[in-house]
């Protein structure tokens, strides 16, 4: 009875007999909360970027950049890799992040002067772009 580990047959984590590597169980998705904490997140880090951009009267792209990875990064930690629905929802709210920034921005009398229609939908379908990479390529490795 002393060869058998109880605490080996209740892990979730799995050896590979072959190479001795753990293998985690591929976690269950869950679109629900990725949903709302992406929202969520997307809400917050759309006031946050629009206060800083209105308290330094300019826009960084840095900003935007790193506002769109949290969107993401918040999403994929709900979904599993590889996940179609990771990237539909990555791909809505992450632009719903640079949505809500302009919209604060123009609300409080920012705006571009020259090509901002150009730049808009510029960053717009980049953030599209960028929300559905991340949101399907769940790198947790």
């Amino acid at each position: 009875m002393s060869e058998y580990d109880i605490d080996k047959l209740n892990s979730p984590i799995q050896e590979d007999t072959i190479t001795n590597v753990p293998n985690e169980v591929e976690k269950k998705p869950n679109y629900l909360m990725a949903f709302l904490a992406g929202f969520g997140a997307s809400v917050i880090v759309g006031i946050v970027i629009a206060l800083i951009g209105m308290w330094t009267e300019s826009e960084y792209m840095i900003v935007l950049c790193i506002g769109a990875v949290i969107v993401a990064s918040v999403i994929k930690h709900f979904v599993p890799r590889k996940s179609i629905g990771g990237a539909i929802i990555g791909a809505i709210l992450t632009p719903a992040t640079y949505f809500i920034y302009q919209t604060m921005m123009a609300f409080n009398g920012y705006y571009y002067e020259k090509d901002g229609d150009t730049w808009f939908w510029f960053l717009l379908i980049g953030s599209v772009i960028l929300g559905g990479f991340m949101g399907y390529n769940n790198d947790d490795e």
